[in-house]
């Protein structure tokens, strides 16, 4: 599909920002996807990466509960 596009919205800083999805875009998506299937074939999880930014992340609880598990 050629000329795709979307807008992002920021509501509380005010600002809209157009994005438009360019080939390079569209390579770097098809490596990534590639990536997740790797991921999904392997017979075990790869390790958690631990990251500040991981603290604040919906998924927190999902990535870390055998660690949690553990602690107990």
């Amino acid at each position: 599909i050629d000329g795709v596009k979307g807008i992002l919205e920021y509501p509380l800083l005010r600002k809209t920002q157009e994005v438009i999805l360019t080939d390079i875009d569209r390579e770097e998506i098809m490596a990534i996807a590639e990536n997740i299937t790797k991921i999904i074939s392997q017979e075990i999880c790869p390790p958690i990466a631990k990251k500040g930014i991981c603290k604040n992340c919906s998924y927190f609880d999902f990535c870390y509960i055998n660690e949690m598990e553990e602690e107990e």
